[in-house]
């Protein structure tokens, strides 16, 4: 599996969806769906699609990067997966320096 950063200089400045943010601002989800799916971040930022401007949906894309969506688990999967976690969202997290780049 080829790893991508969010903050890639070749895909950082690409704006997700419709949304002002950009890849190196919001783009973990985006690069860990392409670094499963093996297309480049600036890619699959063509291909997916995005409800509320930039938010992705993995369920509606999975199948666009070769996927199937198995829905919500708190069992480890036993095989290579993208996870989503809410860590994100914690007062911890967001008190802290960390860009939250779990790609790179």
């Amino acid at each position: 599996m080829t790893l991508y950063s969010q903050k890639d200089p070749i895909w950082k400045d690409d704006r997700l969806g419709t949304c002002t943010d950009t890849i190196a601002k919001s783009g973990c989800n985006l690069c860990s769906m392409s670094m499963l799916g093996g297309i480049l971040p600036s890619e699959a930022n063509k291909k997916v699609s995005y409800t509320n401007g930039c938010l992705m949906s993995d369920q509606g894309n999975a199948e666009q990067f070769g996927m199937k969506y198995l829905g919500r688990t708190t069992d480890a999967p036993g095989f290579m997966c993208k996870a989503e976690t809410d860590h994100w969202k914690s007062k911890e997290s967001l008190n802290t320096s960390s860009s939250g780049d779990l790609t790179g």
